[in-house]
């Protein structure tokens, strides 16, 4: 609601993805990334066939503050 009273109802809006993903800083094998490329290509068996709101962490930033 701050963001509403700053910018004007008229220009303010929520975004609520289910997954916000990016790419990685860190160099080690992270177990967290593991379990979702596998996921997503299906090599995980007993994956449920679901829909995920992923956003992408720079396309986020860019709708946080506008460059």
């Amino acid at each position: 609601m701050a963001s509403w009273r700053l910018h004007g109802a008229d220009h303010a809006g929520n975004v609520l993805p289910g997954a916000v993903f990016g790419p990685i800083l860190a160099t080690d094998n992270i177990g967290s990334v593991r379990v979702i490329g596998r996921m997503l290509s299906g090599a995980m068996p007993g994956t449920p066939k679901i829909g995920l709101e992923v956003v992408d962490v720079r396309d986020l930033v860019d709708l946080h503050f506008e460059r």
